[in-house]
């Protein structure tokens, strides 16, 4: 059980660190071609995590109008009821399937309220969406005893959910993850 907990941690904080990047990249050149400032204008508080907000580039010339500005932020919820695990007869490992929401309208709606109140004039919300990404990859950057991640890129197509796996080490491992992530979905939630 101790080794279940210690991978708990690490698994929240590889939700933190989902790499969401532009041609494979997470660099100042993906920002550039995405036209997005690389600096978070804000952090919205948003349940038990917070939501990034970032502005396009065009934002801050004086020829852009404010009904033209553009808003970006950050995906990345974990749909903790959709942890299950399975033995891959492939890989000869036990492993734990999970999706990760990528854009939700209730959290959209709330960055749309916030934007307003931080910027000081109404924002649209055809203002705002979720960051373009063309692939996402989960890493995990503190070893784990319990599992591990490949590092396979997947192309994000803007479907709201992405499905994700990681291989355990034991069948125990995987099954106790999966009862956290679904039991006590908020341990795993920034």
């Amino acid at each position: 059980m101790a080794t279940c907990n210690i991978s708990m941690k690490s698994l929240v904080l590889f939700a933190a660190q989902l790499l969401a990047t532009v041609c494979g990249q997470d660099s100042p050149s993906s920002w550039a071609k995405l036209q997005i400032s690389p600096n978070e204008l804000c952090s919205m508080p948003f349940g038990s995590f917070r939501v990034n907000i970032y502005e396009h580039a065009e934002n801050s010339k004086l020829s852009t109008l404010p009904a033209r500005y553009k808003y970006f932020y950050t995906p990345i919820l974990l749909d903790h009821t959709s942890a299950n695990t399975s033995f891959n007869n492939v890989t000869i490992q036990p492993e734990i399937r999970f999706r990760i929401e990528m854009w939700n309208d209730k959290v959209e709606n709330e960055v749309v309220k916030y934007l307003g109140k931080v910027i000081g004039q109404s924002v649209h919300d055809h203002q705002v969406q979720v960051i373009s990404l063309e692939k996402v990859v989960l890493v995990n950057t503190i070893p784990s005893t319990a599992f591990s991640l490949g590092n396979n890129w997947l192309p994000y197509q803007l479907h709201k959910f992405l499905q994700f796996s990681l291989s355990c080490f034991t069948q125990n491992d995987c099954d106790q993850l999966a009862l956290d992530m679904r039991s006590n979905p908020n341990s795993l939630t920034i």
